[in-house]
């Protein structure tokens, strides 16, 4: 066997073929899409590959689309890399591969010692999610248009689109969570949880300024919330669940906006959040790292694989709700506009075959409901309740249905807004 240290612009076939000389199956040639199209689908099976190609060359690019896919592959490699086939294999495999770089960003931010922040405010910063703002409304519009020709309510599409960035958004604070706490297993940083209070002020000058709560403050202020939160019939723990999320029941709201009065009242405190103090403590965190088109690149694949594993839970597959029936091809489209490494196009249009058959699905369980408008609200209210059973599901639907609702945003007019205000950043754990 003679082998090259660099391949050219090799076909597809070509790769998979060399890939099997190098001691892989080929199992590539016995999907679906290849049989079909003559070419890799581009989703998981391509991922895959390509990790496949990378254990074995120093660098793989991949240049084109579907049939006219072209490979290059640089750098032979002495000795393979080790197969990282199962989740734990690739979950430690980003972890190595975003640590640095997390580290990097955050001795630049604590440069003069001590830094504060909340996890979505880092998160933000370290994974671009405020340069990625106007990538929103190419998205909206990108899915308003894929949806323009089908039964999709239009009053739906901003929703639905709305459930994929924010699972985007939770996704990189929970990854930057994770990684952090890795940081200070490692003794490379320290992450010490505080809350920022702005009292009422006593004076004819507004105070502006947010001081740090002592232990036995926090442990005060959090004992208040308790008690009005359970004197509403709410379990605590279940009431600060509801502030991960941007659309929360009007019934919530109306508790927190107690909640607030109470505290104002018996602590003398406007307005309160938790955030995190964050330390460098150790100088040499490593700062070789990839580069921030490759840091997206891994975090938009992450991302990607999470969500198509969660939609193919029942509770997805059997949703009987517009998020649910067409998330996934949301997501679809949400990589198409987010990642220009692969070819989503070919899944789009097999998920929109698919969408005026699962619209239907959903008339035909409301078809004793007396109208469109009607179902939507009904709807819209079961969503915005979380751990829902069957039976709870339908007692709420069918309750929104004897109050004779009256009109109401559907909960997406707040689309664009990137900032929150300090209350909603209260509740961000």
């Amino acid at each position: 066997m003679n082998l090259q240290k660099n391949y050219y612009e090799i076909t597809e076939e070509e790769a998979i073929k060399l890939s099997i000389e190098l001691g892989e199956r080929g199992s590539e040639f016995g999907s679906a899409s290849w049989k079909n199209r003559g070419c890799l689908k581009p989703d998981n099976t391509l991922v895959s590959f390509q990790k496949k190609l990378e254990r074995y060359f120093e660098e793989v690019v991949i240049i084109g689309k579907g049939k006219k896919r072209k490979y290059s592959l640089y750098g032979l490699r002495d000795t393979p890399l080790p197969k990282t086939n199962n989740y734990n294999g690739r979950k430690m495999e980003e972890e190595a591969m975003l640590l640095p770089y997390v580290g990097k960003k955050l001795k630049t931010l604590a440069s003069s010692g001590k830094y504060e922040t909340t996890y979505k405010e880092l998160a933000k910063q370290i994974f671009f999610l405020i340069e990625d703002e106007k990538m929103k409304l190419v998205f909206v519009n990108k899915l308003f248009s894929i949806l323009k020709n089908t039964t999709v309510p239009k009053v739906k599409v901003r929703g639905i689109a709305y459930k994929v960035w924010e699972s985007y958004e939770l996704n990189l604070v929970s990854t930057l969570k994770n990684l952090l706490d890795s940081l200070k297993k490692q003794e490379y940083v320290s992450v010490t949880p505080i809350y920022k209070a702005r009292y009422v002020s006593i004076g004819k000058e507004k105070d502006y300024a947010y001081y740090t709560l002592s232990p036995l403050e926090i442990k005060e202020l959090k004992s208040l919330e308790e008690q009005v939160v359970q004197s509403y019939g709410m379990e605590y723990k279940a009431y600060q669940k509801y502030f991960i999320l941007s659309q929360v029941p009007d019934e919530v709201l109306a508790i927190r906006e107690k909640v607030s009065e109470t505290v104002k009242e018996k602590l003398e405190i406007e307005r309160y959040y938790k955030a995190i103090e964050i330390e460098i403590l150790d100088d040499n965190i490593p700062l070789e790292c990839l580069s921030d088109s490759e840091i997206i690149g891994v975090c938009l694949e992450r991302f990607s694989r999470l969500l198509t594993q969660k939609v193919k839970k029942d509770s997805y597959q059997k949703g009987l709700s517009y998020d649910k029936k067409f998330h996934y091809l949301a997501h679809l489209v949400f990589m198409e506009v987010m990642s220009s490494t692969f070819d989503y196009e070919e899944l789009i249009k097999v998920e929109l075959k698919k969408v005026n058959g699962k619209v239907l699905e959903l008339k035909e369980y409301y078809k004793n409901y007396p109208d469109e408008y009607t179902i939507l609200v009904a709807e819209h209210e079961a969503e915005l309740t979380a751990n829902l059973t069957d039976e709870e599901y339908e007692a709420m639907v069918a309750e929104a249905f004897n109050n004779k609702p009256k009109p109401i945003p559907l909960g997406f007019s707040n689309f664009g807004q990137t900032e929150l205000n300090q209350e909603q950043l209260a509740h961000q754990n």
